[in-house]
């Protein structure tokens, strides 16, 4: 059972402790690549590496960035790989056996587990998700699981559905990089052969039957190639020292552009941008492309290399240099009804940063997601300390023989109060506090189910373009699916995205903000109680309690609470970006 049917996966950051998610590290696409997953929890993680036998990369090594919870990720160009990982403070983690980790092909490993595993020969992205076939003769078996590590589903866990490739097995999916899990139906379990609980560690799409569980393959994100298609009234071909010279005349002005398999995209660009993203896209690899045109009513093939080409937009015409691959030898010199097939443009050639602006996005969304997972913890944790307040402050203005204050109901948000005496009641109700503690509230109420998504939107604030559910884990903030997954490409994909970018970062400035602003006060309360206590066991007097509940509480609530603005999480949230790496040009 998908956990956000109908979205795009977007929650990869989702945690109860921190931000997760970073920038993918770059390399020429044209080089031959290795990507390094690595499983850790380090905080900042190096990978010591020599790739094709040369020297060893200067120490620590090439820092690693977050592509989601619980791993670390680097591209290097090399063909094989030697290496070792280390956190910069001495740390360091080798194979068991002592030796470095070793890679001999191309392609996406994760290491984990003291193993080095091979992904995918061609993606150099992984995504979190974990998709589970389970082989079972039960009617309606349970997925009791925890992903994440983050707090474990309802005690019954969750139906999982048929699966679509499997006869008689069921399907369960999540947006997780990892889950500990166990099946049941009613009060019999599956949950392994050892009954320590099923593992998976490594994102990806598993098998499980008669106990054992297997990985069947990664979910990954196919590297792009776009195919385009020039067509020219008219053609020559002349010989030249080097080669040929290819001359086209009345071109379009526009040109197609369609993917290779399996992505299914296609795009029509104007030519002059084609030809301005020549070099930018080619660079030292030119493309190779079919000619094809008409000679006295035959049509005529033949394969060439296409160099340096000079695009004349006011006379619809452009010339290339060109090597000759397959049939040149039988071509003439002049054409009509010309077609180029040119192989291999790149996704990102004529909108380079789409894929930028699309991992930003992702960032965002990401970083909302636990955001607004952290204001559900938040609110158990001042719900307990205010009522632990209420019950000491009452005891203790009893134990004096003083008046003891009325416990009065503070409404949060969309009827939901939080009961508390009345001098700390006095500081909830300050503007500001309140209007933190409204988020925390609307967290709160959506994971318990007491609120549906629509109200949680409007309650945060949440973008138009966004939705959020309560799921076992937390509560996920995602963007609608159709600003990725439809069939348009190029602008209109900029400026989606760009539309995504712009709604998402005051948004997670927003929510940011009261969540620190809800922690501080957290700890504000959490101190208050402890001064409870200490004055409870030094002696105490009427006037000691009115000045700790209205006069130091309500002065911390003012200095620490209050200093919390917009500028100050703006520049948080700019240091935490910068830290990861994160591509911000679109941000204002």
């Amino acid at each position: 059972m998908l956990k956000v049917i109908g979205w795009l996966f977007l929650s990869i950051g989702l945690s109860g402790v921190a931000f997760g998610g970073g920038s993918l590290s770059q390399v020429d696409a044209s080089e031959q690549t290795i990507t390094v997953y690595y499983s850790t929890d380090w905080e900042d993680s190096y990978l010591q590496y020599r790739g094709d036998e040369d020297g060893w990369s200067e120490l620590p090594g090439r820092e690693m960035v977050s592509p989601f919870l619980g791993f670390k990720q680097t591209i290097v160009a090399a063909s094989t790989l030697e290496f070792a990982f280390n956190n910069g403070d001495g740390d360091w983690v080798k194979h068991s056996n002592g030796n470095n980790f070793t890679i001999s092909h191309p392609g996406t490993y994760v290491v984990a587990d003291d193993r080095v595993q091979l992904i995918s020969h061609d993606a150099t992205e992984i995504l979190p998700v974990i998709k589970l076939h389970y082989k079972t003769d039960w009617s309606d078996p349970k997925l009791h699981y925890q992903a994440n590590q983050l707090p474990w589903s309802g005690d019954l866990g969750e139906s999982m559905a048929n699966s679509a490739d499997y006869a008689n097995h069921r399907y369960f999916e999540i947006a997780a990089s990892s889950l500990e899990f166990a099946v049941h139906q009613d009060d019999d379990w599956d949950n392994g052969q050892e009954g320590d609980n099923y593992q998976i560690t490594v994102p990806g799409e598993y098998y499980l039957a008669d106990g054992q569980l297997t990985r069947i393959q990664a979910h990954t994100v196919p590297d792009i190639n776009w195919l385009s298609s020039v067509f020219a009234e008219t053609g020559a071909i002349r010989p030249t020292n080097e080669g040929f010279e290819i001359t086209l005349q009345g071109i379009r002005n526009t040109t197609m552009l369609f993917t290779d398999r399996p992505v299914r995209e296609a795009d029509v660009i104007k030519t002059q941008a084609f030809f301005d993203q020549w070099s930018a896209n080619f660079g030292d690899n030119p493309p190779n492309a079919v000619f094809s045109g008409s000679y006295e009513d035959t049509i005529e093939e033949a394969v060439f290399t296409l160099y340096s080409p000079i695009y004349d937009g006011a006379s619809n015409s452009v010339t290339f240099q060109a090597t000759s691959l397959l049939g040149s030898e039988q071509l003439h010199e002049d054409y009509s009804e010309v077609h180029l097939f040119i192989d291999g443009i790149f996704d990102g050639l004529f909108y380079p940063d789409n894929s930028k602006r699309e991992r930003r996005m992702k960032e965002l969304n990401a970083d909302a997601s636990t955001i607004s997972t952290q204001l559900t913890v938040v609110e158990g944790g001042l719900r307990t300390v205010i009522t632990g307040i209420n019950v000491e402050a009452q005891e203790m203005y009893g134990d004096i023989g003083a008046e003891i204050p009325e416990i009065k109901p503070v409404t949060i948000a969309n009827g939901y109060t939080l009961d508390v005496i009345e001098d700390v009641g006095s500081i909830l109700l300050y503007g500001y506090v309140t209007a933190t503690l409204t988020d925390v509230a609307a967290a709160y109420l959506l994971d318990e189910g007491f609120i549906g998504a629509a109200a949680f939107a409007e309650l945060v604030g949440l973008p138009f373009e966004c939705t959020a559910a309560a799921t076992g884990v937390g509560i996920i903030v995602v963007v609608g699916v159709d600003m990725i997954l439809d069939a348009f490409t190029g602008a209109k994909k900029r400026s989606k995205l760009r539309g995504a970018i712009h709604s998402l970062v005051p948004y997670r400035l927003q929510i940011k903000k009261a969540e620190l602003a809800s922690h501080e006060l957290l700890n504000i309360l959490n101190e208050t109680k402890a001064d409870l206590a200490t004055l409870k066991s030094i002696g105490y007097s009427k006037a000691d309690l009115d000045a700790l509940l209205k006069g130091q509480l309500s002065s911390k609530v003012e200095s620490r609470v209050k200093t919390i603005t917009d500028g100050s999480v703006a520049t948080y949230l700019a240091a935490y970006d910068r830290g990861r790496g994160s591509w911000t040009h679109e941000d204002h």
